[in-house]
């Protein structure tokens, strides 16, 4: 299994680095995000007991792995700053197995946590001014041009950015996450690559 989270050394953007994240993971509307986060692509994954994992630092466009060499792709919030997904999307299908599954999770472009970074980007953040957020269609449509077969679309994050709102919603993420992903921050596909014919 191998497994991607946001932005490293190789793509430095303003106000993002791995300080930033450990604050924001730190307050409680973090931790109650990142938790339904987390719980969702755990859900998406499924039973991997034995499986062993390899983290690494690299682009998604160019992965330091062999062809067919993974059971499950797990890839977490790795598109944000990427303007042309499609070469990640080849290179995930490349390493994994035929019959084995792609689990991605991205920030939604449809949520009032997109719209919030829209107003940034407008008011001038660098950092929300170079993001790429993808509805559920845009992530399904990426599987499919790289020779995956898309399944199940789920969501997370059904609040605005409140504590508040996060505490009250907290309790019903899960089932909204199954049944639809309007209004999800967080949009999670399982794309599996074809077995030879």
């Amino acid at each position: 299994m191998a497994v991607s989270e946001t932005p490293s050394a190789h793509c430095p953007l303003p106000d993002l680095d791995p300080e930033t994240y450990a604050r924001w993971r730190a307050t409680e509307l973090g931790s109650i995000t990142e938790d339904l986060q987390h719980g969702l692509m755990l859900r998406l994954i499924g039973d991997v007991a034995g499986v062993h994992v390899d983290l690494r630092v690299a682009s998604a466009q160019s992965l330091p792995f062999s062809e067919a060499e993974f059971d499950v792709v797990v890839a977490v919030t790795i598109l944000c700053f990427v303007e042309d997904a499609t070469p990640a999307f080849a290179e995930i299908t490349r390493v994994l197995k035929p019959g084995s599954s792609l689990v991605i999770g991205e920030l939604s472009k449809w949520s009032a946590w997109a719209a919030g970074r829209r107003v940034r980007a407008w008011l001038g953040s660098a950092l929300w001014k170079r993001g790429r957020f993808r509805t559920p269609r845009e992530l399904c449509a990426l599987a499919r041009g790289a020779g995956l077969e898309p399944g199940r679309v789920m969501g997370a994050n059904f609040y605005p950015r409140s504590v508040r709102a996060a505490r009250l919603m907290k309790p019903f993420d899960a089932r909204l996450g199954r049944l639809t992903t309007f209004g999800a921050a967080f949009v999670a596909l399982v794309a599996t690559k074809p077995t030879a014919a």
